[in-house]
């Protein structure tokens, strides 16, 4: 089972907690895989390497840096989970991606799409706390019936309100 991070290497996205996260679920489970797929401009990729070290998981992580075309579309369509659990984020296209291609999503509530997703049930939301993402990222492995439907809502969410014949009616009203 795959698990996605999508997005820049940066603090702001709460690589420390989804580390802390994915080693508590790793040491429960033994099918699943961290991917962290994005640039690294700033190194910050050394330092989440040393946590996913330190919690005995970096064999079970891989690298892509930053991927585009097919090759972001292939991550996003492999993957069985998307999480970003940022401590800060504007918006979030990539979750908006992630939703669009059937992944359900774990985000935090400092993301400021995480009221569409939790009231269409896209995904799951939780505060930025490792305990609990990794409680959800348990949650959504064990029931998969679950987490598909999950990636059917974000599928009917992302086509219902940010498709850009969408976007333009509500802009243009505005």
């Amino acid at each position: 089972k795959i698990i996605l991070f999508f997005g820049r290497l940066n603090f702001k996205k709460g690589l420390d907690i989804l580390v802390r996260a994915f080693g508590r679920v790793a040491r429960r489970r033994d099918d699943i895989h961290l991917v962290l797929a994005g640039p690294d401009n700033e190194e910050y990729g050394k330092r989440v390497k040393s946590w996913l070290h330190c919690e005995g998981i970096l064999n079970r992580s891989t690298f892509t840096g930053m991927l585009t075309g097919e090759d972001k579309l292939a991550v996003l369509r492999d993957a069985d989970m998307f999480a970003l659990p940022s401590y800060s984020e504007n918006f979030g296209i990539s979750v908006i991606e992630a939703m669009a291609c059937g992944v359900p999503v774990v985000i935090s509530d400092k993301v400021n799409i995480w009221r569409e997703v939790a009231e269409t049930g896209a995904g799951r939301v939780a505060p930025c706390d490792a305990d609990r993402f990794a409680e959800i990222i348990l949650e959504l492995l064990d029931n998969p019936e679950m987490a598909r439907q999950m990636g059917e809502n974000g599928k009917a969410l992302v086509q219902e309100r940010y498709q850009w014949s969408k976007v333009a009616l509500a802009m243009e009203k505005a």
